[in-house]
């Protein structure tokens, strides 16, 4: 790869052994380095999932994992495939998952990544996609990139699917995104409102089928995601 050429002595190539790509990447982050594991999203997640909970999550090491692929490209074969590691790493401790929409957020995230202090997984996607931000857009991790403020729709995406969100679901909707080419995340729905009546003993989906009623549109790629942080 052009890494290794450039960087010859800070590339190890372990082969197809993952696991122990884990534990050396470790073993460098307890000697202060800053080591990428980098392999597909399968391999990186499920297959290396008891190294990076046992040597990386629980001493709470440097260690960043970055993955590709998930459910793309098919020509891989489901064997390669996965779109079980966002949901699986999630779950561990001191774990931070980060998932870019495009070229520029892929660029500004895997260098805020280097920069924070703990375990850190990037899962980006193989196939190009299109660039939503541009190069001077900021981005902070756990923070949402609000592009577009309004009222009749609420959106909520992340990785490849905002792309997919803004070419696809909008157009359902009826809105003209064509001309405003910064859009995504209707938002601003009654974050607070909705808060404050799950705190009522409301059930969750009865808010959300409530609103629906009242013409709230509301899509969630991230559903679940959203629906632990309410």
């Amino acid at each position: 790869t052009a890494f290794a050429k450039a960087y010859p002595e800070q590339h190890v190539n372990v082969g197809i052994a993952e696991q122990n790509g884990a534990g050396l990447a470790a073993g460098l982050a307890t000697c202060g380095k800053i080591p990428f594991v980098v392999t597909y999203a399968v391999f990186g997640s499920l297959r290396m999932c008891e190294q990076i909970r046992q040597e990386i999550c629980y001493p709470n090491l440097n260690v960043k994992i970055a993955c590709s692929h998930g459910v793309t490209p098919a020509n891989d074969g489901a064997s390669h495939q996965c779109i079980e590691d966002m949901g699986v790493l999630r779950t561990l401790p001191n774990m931070t998952v980060i998932m870019p929409a495009d070229y520029w957020s892929a660029r500004k995230l895997v260098a805020a990544a280097a920069e924070m202090n703990g375990p850190c997984y990037l899962r980006f996607t193989r196939d190009a996609i299109p660039v939503i931000y541009d190069e001077n857009t900021t981005f902070e991790i756990g923070k949402a990139n609000l592009l577009k403020d309004g009222k009749d729709v609420a959106i909520i995406a992340n990785g490849l699917l905002v792309a997919e969100a803004l070419d696809k679901v909008l157009c359902l909707f009826g809105l003209d995104f064509r001309e405003d080419a910064d859009l995504i995340a209707g938002l601003k729905m009654h974050i607070h409102g909705l808060i404050d009546r799950l705190k009522t003993g409301v059930r969750l989906e009865d808010v959300f089928l409530d609103e629906i009623k009242r013409k709230y549109p509301l899509v969630f790629e991230m559903g679940i995601y959203v629906g632990e942080f309410l």
